[in-house]
């Protein structure tokens, strides 16, 4: 009778430690497989923003450099002028279709925006363009009928597209300045045009020259 009796203790407490032993995997297990998930969003949420940062460094110069196309036929020199066919925007709101905000300066010295207001003729008509940093994502309006982008608050904003969800990037704004610069770099030397910068924290700015503006 002892000796069932050992048996059956010596039995239930290898039983006991054996599902103790097991439970303490299962838990280990779990949290590792905790440290997986986590790590694998990141390398998505970085991925993500790579990839859209890499988007609108490709898409975001095509659109801005339409600025102030087909404008401006008789000023001297022929060409568009800044502050009123591109309009640097401070404070910027969008809300259905009207966009509000405190228009800043452009001059020699570069001034910080959140929203870029543009018009081109670039299809015939004048038409304007908008893009909006809000909460860390970028929207593009446009195009719109207008008869100048210094006319922006008076303008309905009916197309909206969402270039990047919001959250996507930390403070992204766009840096305006009169200069003299060349198209992709490139060219017989510098002319006068408005440069354009796009930048945001943890990404590569991205400048560009619009020589549709040298007045």
């Amino acid at each position: 009778m002892n000796r069932r009796h050992t048996q059956g203790g010596v039995s239930l407490i290898s039983l006991m430690v054996g599902m103790a032993l097991s439970m303490i995997s299962v838990v280990a297990l779990m949290m590792a497989y905790k440290g997986v998930v986590h790590s694998g969003n990141a390398v998505v949420a970085n991925t993500t923003r790579v990839s859209q940062g890499v988007s609108l460094a490709v898409s975001t110069p095509r659109l801005i450099l339409q600025a102030g196309w087909g404008m401006g036929a008789t000023a001297t020199p022929v060409g568009a002028a800044a502050n009123t066919d591109l309009v640097l925007l401070s404070s910027s709101t969008l809300s259905n279709t009207s966009l509000t905000g405190a228009a800043a300066t452009i001059s020699s010295t570069s001034s910080t925006g959140t929203a870029l207001v543009w018009d081109t003729k670039i299809t015939g008509d004048v038409k304007c363009w908008a893009l909006v940093s809000s909460g860390g994502g970028l929207s593009l309006l446009g195009p719109a009928d207008c008869t100048a982008a210094s006319n922006w608050l008076q303008v309905t904003w009916g197309n909206r597209t969402e270039l990047a969800p919001p959250q996507s990037f930390t403070d992204l704004t766009f840096a305006v300045a009169k200069g003299s610069c060349w198209p992709y770099g490139g060219g017989p030397g510098a002319q006068p045009g408005v440069v354009v910068t796009l930048q945001a924290l943890g990404t590569a700015a991205n400048t560009l020259c619009l020589s549709n503006l040298p007045n």
